[in-house]
């Protein structure tokens, strides 16, 4: 029963989080002060906030009326907030690389929610990205591919002795295209 229900609302774990971060934001923004330099200031929101809390309300909206669009909303927010686009915490925390004036910075709660999602949903985002990204070459580009790779296996093996090419053909300890660029090269010889 845990496992259906897991299964089912799985996608939900990273929206819940998303949602406590900006429950939180608005009870302390609202409830606290800063202390800065021995003066008292009121929290405000920032526009990042705003944004981030209608991104939240549109995922969740996405989630419960248009459950095909989720993914995409759930993961556009992860993004905009992992480039400090959209906040979801009171104080913003980030990580950054850069060099003198470029600098690129990422937010910690989008980017551990991203993987979090990433994990969730392992199986979905592989299939996409061999499927969209990272496409299978084609039978005629396979076989291009494998013939410059025997092609370049025979000139590095040109030197080498019969024995030592009979050798590779019977051992099959290198891989596939080596073998066949061995077993090519002793035909070539014998001819």
């Amino acid at each position: 029963m845990f496992a259906s229900l897991y299964q089912r609302y799985r996608n939900l774990l990273p929206l819940a989080v998303l949602l406590a971060a900006c429950d939180y934001t608005i009870v302390t923004t609202l409830t606290t002060q800063i202390l800065l330099e021995g003066h008292y200031y009121e929290r405000r929101f920032s526009w990042q906030h705003y944004a981030g809390f209608i991104a939240v309300g549109i995922c969740i909206g996405s989630y419960f009326i248009a459950r095909p669009l989720f993914r995409y909303t759930i993961i556009s927010t992860l993004l905009l907030g992992l480039f400090n686009l959209l906040y979801f915490t009171p104080d913003v925390t980030t990580v950054g690389l850069g060099f003198d004036e470029a600098r690129i910075s990422v937010q910690l709660l989008p980017l551990a929610l991203l993987l979090a999602y990433y994990f969730l949903n392992q199986l979905t985002v592989n299939r996409f990205i061999r499927q969209h990204i990272f496409p299978a070459p084609s039978p005629a580009k396979a076989a291009q591919f494998q013939r410059e790779e025997i092609n370049k296996f025979k000139q590095n093996f040109a030197h080498k002795s019969d024995e030592t090419l009979r050798q590779i053909v019977q051992e099959r300890r290198l891989v596939a295209n080596a073998v066949a660029a061995a077993q090519e090269l002793l035909r070539e010889r014998q001819k």
